[in-house]
């Protein structure tokens, strides 16, 4: 009992800290981010009024209908991938949901294919784009920026340490976002970070994306307008969505927990007096 109380104290204060992040990171944001800020919420909510009112059935019936059509086309997979290298680039907001929409239309596994083209296309391109623009007196100063917060510091110091095991482990985890993370690989120096281990770390995490692609061929299941599903496969499909979403969340909490840990870990060891590294990794 004492041992679980502890244990739900700590996550508490984990929680606590997170909160406490959060808000500052948003009073620290200009009036112009507060505003797009807030209207990607609103968004969200008529969004969600839209679904409601409609229905999520006739919705997802339409959604069917296009990914229908998109599976016709001689070219269908160009869009979707083309579409992903877009969504590649900060702060741009859809990749996760693109992913899935790729098992949506060409099913799993092979909406597989098309996720992990556009993935590392996208990567790719940001990557190279980035360290082009490095090479410009006006973008360099403007992107080297972006590397001086204490976490980014801490990261390049444990990828130095550690190698492209972290670089893999980073990518594989979910914070930071993709595409932001693609963005932030390009500002590490050329002899700390290629371009050809970034390409290898990023082929090696290709596996996150089994999940969400399964995950949207199960959605389609359940939205086709061309099948009516019994009662049990209805179940059986909701089911997948559930557990695979469960899984997925349960996999990135995971892999999130290790990384940072080995993070702290290399900075430890090497800055073990440094408090402004190490505080924002706790």
């Amino acid at each position: 009992m004492v041992s679980l109380n502890n244990t739900l104290r700590e996550r508490y204060e984990e929680l606590r800290v997170l909160l406490d992040r959060a808000i500052e990171y948003y009073k620290a944001l200009s009036t112009t981010s507060k505003i797009l800020l807030w209207a990607v919420a609103g968004l969200h909510q008529i969004l969600g009024v839209v679904i409601w009112l409609v229905g999520p059935k006739k919705i997802f019936g339409y959604i069917a209908n296009i990914a229908l059509e998109l599976q016709n086309l001689p070219f269908g997979w160009l869009i979707l991938v083309s579409c992903l290298v877009v969504a590649s680039f900060p702060p741009l907001i859809g990749y996760g949901m693109l992913i899935t929409v790729c098992g949506f239309v060409y099913g799993f596994p092979f909406g597989i294919l098309p996720a992990a083209a556009g993935s590392i296309t996208g990567a790719t391109v940001v990557f190279q784009l980035s360290r082009a623009l490095q090479k410009s007196a006006f973008w360099s100063s403007r992107l080297s920026a972006l590397s001086n917060s204490p976490k980014w510091r801490a990261i390049s110091l444990a990828i130095t340490e550690r190698g492209i095991g972290l670089v893999v482990l980073l990518r594989l985890c979910p914070i930071p976002p993709w595409v932001y993370s693609n963005l932030g690989f390009s500002l590490l120096p050329e002899e700390q970070l290629s371009y050809w281990n970034f390409l290898l770390a990023t082929l090696l995490s290709t596996p996150r994306l089994f999940l969400h692609v399964f995950i949207g061929s199960r959605l389609f299941n359940l939205s086709d307008p061309n099948q009516e599903l019994d009662g049990t496969s209805k179940m059986i499909d909701i089911a997948s969505i559930v557990t695979g979403m469960t899984l997925s969340t349960a996999l990135g909490w995971y892999v999130y927990k290790t990384t940072m840990r080995k993070i702290k870990e290399s900075v430890h060891d090497v800055y073990d007096d440094n408090e402004s590294l190490l505080s924002e990794l706790r």
